[in-house]
């Protein structure tokens, strides 16, 4: 089905949170774009948890806002509807200041994102 990619393909499709249909349906069909959106997602996502961390830390719910904003539609992009969920509600928190519901869910939400990007990385997408 997916050519060449066939055996990393296999490999998303295993992964919970993530429906690869709908992030294809993102780019078209292009399996290299959609491999490397996945890419950019995981070699960002450290500094994406370090940003959201400290800026709730900080109380700069501005920029909190921003960056939750950023991975709400970058998860939306990548075919993981719940967690783009998920990050809308702490966006839409942050933006009506509710800082006692996004400090007591953010550890969560960054946990929680983490596990797909564990998961990617045990697929061969470092190497493709």
């Amino acid at each position: 089905m997916y050519g060449e990619y066939s055996d990393i393909f296999e490999a998303l499709y295993r992964i919970e949170g993530l429906d690869v249909a709908a992030g294809m349906s993102n780019v078209a069909g292009n399996k290299s774009v959609y491999l490397c959106i996945l890419r950019q997602f995981c070699n960002e996502f450290d500094g994406s948890v370090s940003d959201i961390m400290r800026f709730l830390v900080d109380r700069d719910l501005g920029n909190y806002t921003i960056k939750l904003h950023a991975m709400k539609g970058a998860f939306a992009n990548l075919g993981a509807g719940e967690l783009s969920k998920w990050a809308h509600r702490l966006e839409v928190a942050s933006g009506n200041g509710k800082t006692p519901l996004c400090q007591s869910e953010t550890k969560a939400f960054c946990e929680k994102m983490k596990l797909p990007c564990d998961r990617l990385l045990e697929t061969t997408l470092n190497i493709v």
